[in-house]
């Protein structure tokens, strides 16, 4: 007897360009990123998805399913859009590439973030929603020469991840949550750029920029205040 589909299990199905619009339109509305910048990619069944060039001015980060840019598992464009892909798209899907065990590669120019990465300064974890999303932000030169700049980062996700490996052997570091360390999204700044996050999924990329966010707020706000002449009516 054949079974018969019900209509949410129809709408459970995934839609990797549905979700890409959401995820546009969310990272946008929660100030994770700015008219001026941004850009992100997905991959989903051996295809990227990727955001075009003018995210903020083009679109206003509001995106029909025409214009995403979608490639081939060997980066090239089979589905083209309305403008020409981002100039960073080649960047994030080097990264997927590289790194089987994620499949979404954001980048963001954030509110509190931008300041660290304006003064080249890194992010520490300082609290516990940045613990669960990867803990510490490093920060890497900027290069204007793309090839290199993916290969630093390349580098450093690398890094971090050998890193986490040793900690969670030592007993260092306990990562709650994660039946796989390898799939602990990684955040990485870029000198007066923004920052870069490798992730899962989207929406775990997303939640990442958050809490790094979040982290940056906390830290800056604090720094105001334990430097201001007040501080001592705080006791």
């Amino acid at each position: 007897m054949q079974k018969v589909k019900h209509k949410n299990e129809e709408q459970r199905k995934f839609d990797p360009k549905k979700e890409f619009i959401k995820i546009t339109k969310f990272i946008y509305e929660r100030r994770l990123t700015y008219a001026t910048g941004g850009n992100w990619a997905l991959r989903y069944d051996n295809k990227y998805y990727c955001t075009p060039t003018g995210l903020g001015r083009y679109y206003l980060y509001e995106l029909e399913e025409e214009d995403i840019i979608v490639c081939d598992k060997n980066k090239n464009i089979i589905e083209k859009g309305r403008h020409k892909i981002s100039s960073t798209a080649y960047i994030h899907m080097s990264i997927l590439e590289e790194f089987p065990e994620y499949n979404a590669s954001i980048h963001t120019h954030g509110e509190f973030s931008a300041v660290f990465a304006s003064v080249n300064k890194p992010i520490p974890s300082i609290n516990v929603s940045l613990f669960y999303y990867g803990n510490n932000v490093p920060v890497i030169g900027f290069n204007k020469n793309f090839d290199i700049l993916q290969k630093e980062l390349v580098r450093k996700i690398k890094e971090i991840k050998i890193n986490r490996e040793k900690e969670a052997s030592e007993g260092i570091m306990e990562y709650i949550g994660y039946k796989d360390i390898n799939s602990i999204p990684v955040s990485v700044l870029i000198e007066g750029e923004g920052l870069f996050i490798t992730a899962p999924d989207l929406r775990v990329g997303v939640t990442t920029a958050e809490a790094v966010e979040e982290t940056a707020r906390c830290i800056i706000y604090s720094s105001g205040i334990f430097n201001s002449p007040f501080t001592n009516k705080l006791d």
